[in-house]
């Protein structure tokens, strides 16, 4: 069950995003004081990041459901009422393709997408302005659900410059795991992997971080 499932689709996308889907963005976003949130739906979001000790400056939708959402479509915000916009946006690809282009080019965009995505064509000419990616994993979208979604799920960091893609796997404890991982350009003074992903012990990885290369 969840964005994608042979359940009939929710209209404009309107799943709550679960408080689950936090957890992992909150290490990536210490530099930020204020948030806005454009498409807030419900105010699911904007009250986990409250929850964690965010400012709001802004939370808005084009059909809001909850108190305090304003009535705005992301396409026609003018400005960013906050240090970056941070929101789970619609995934059908329709309405998701120019909010980002649209956000993107304001602010800094935290999105919540699926993982999928970032191995489409389409995402090709977004991946270029896409800065981090962190990983969340399968989320549960319908409340009170035994079940999670069919799709990994990723906080994506977008910007307007052009720049290298961090990949930041989750961590297991005792573990090795997938943090600092780049791509497309290989750096000099790194070994590119024999293939897939390279796995580096957790007490290595600020010091030597992994890039893939071309």
């Amino acid at each position: 069950m969840g964005k994608r499932s042979q359940f009939p689709r929710r209209e404009r996308d309107f799943y709550p995003t679960p408080e689950a889907a936090v957890g992992p963005l909150i290490d990536h976003i210490d530099d930020v004081c204020v948030f806005d949130e454009p498409c807030a739906g419900a105010g699911d979001l904007t009250r986990h990041l409250v929850s964690r000790g965010l400012s709001v400056g802004r939370q808005s939708d084009v059909e809001p459901s909850g108190a305090g959402v304003e009535c705005i479509d992301a396409i026609d915000l003018v400005d960013c009422a906050g240090d970056v916009f941070i929101t789970n946006p619609p995934w059908s690809r329709h309405l998701m393709h120019p909010i980002l282009n649209h956000l993107i080019s304001i602010a800094p965009t935290w999105c919540l997408i699926d993982a999928d995505w970032a191995h489409t064509k389409q995402a090709a000419a977004y991946m270029e302005r896409c800065e981090k990616i962190v990983s969340v994993g399968r989320l549960r979208w319908i409340a009170g659900s035994p079940h999670t979604g069919k799709d990994n799920c990723c906080w994506y960091l977008f910007s307007e410059r052009k720049s290298s893609t961090v990949f930041h796997g989750q961590c297991v404890k005792g573990a090795f795991n997938r943090k600092e991982i780049s791509w497309p350009r290989a750096q000099p003074e790194c070994v590119p992997p024999r293939s897939g992903t390279q796995f580096v012990p957790d007490s290595k990885i600020e010091s030597n971080p992994v890039t893939l290369g071309s």
